[in-house]
């Protein structure tokens, strides 16, 4: 049983990663629907996470909250300049030296606004995991991304 929720998950992760309007289309969804598909993704990272740090039942109820708010805020600004240099590659040569600078600077602060998200969230987590669990955590998150790609190779291999 765990093992299926664990493959199901990792599936799941890696459409994550595809950018909405591929995903979208190649499913013949809309894009209201992979949002939902989306926040299910996040529900199975959660938990997956929350396995592995073999949090108890009350870690659990306070952290998977809390886990899933903190993925989306990040998966949101990666979102957004996503969407901005998606929308500068569109214009191509139409595009103004302004909006190249803006999405470039967009593109560059992503991971400096994902940290101070982590940040935040570290300090709450503080509230609810043992030093152990917090320190295991990124580790863990590390681990689902490295099952997640070897399924996929897997998957290309047959």
């Amino acid at each position: 049983m765990k093992r299926s929720a664990i493959i199901i998950a990792l599936v799941m992760a890696f459409v994550w990663f595809l950018p909405t309007e591929i995903s979208a289309q190649g499913t013949g969804k809309k894009k209201g629907n992979h949002t939902e598909w989306i926040k299910e993704m996040r529900r199975y990272k959660a938990e997956f996470v929350a396995e592995k740090l073999e949090l108890t039942q009350e870690q659990r109820n306070e952290f998977i909250p809390m886990y899933q708010e903190m993925e989306t805020k990040t998966w949101t600004i990666e979102h957004e300049a996503r969407d901005m240099e998606r929308a500068v590659r569109k214009k191509g040569a139409e595009a103004t030296d302004t909006e190249y600078e803006k999405a470039a600077e967009a593109l560059t602060e992503v991971k400096a606004k994902q940290g101070q998200i982590e940040s935040e969230y570290l300090k709450k987590f503080r509230k609810i995991l043992t030093p152990a669990q917090q320190f295991k955590m990124r580790g863990i998150e590390r681990e689902f991304m490295r099952q997640l790609m070897e399924r996929n190779r897997a998957g290309k291999k047959k």
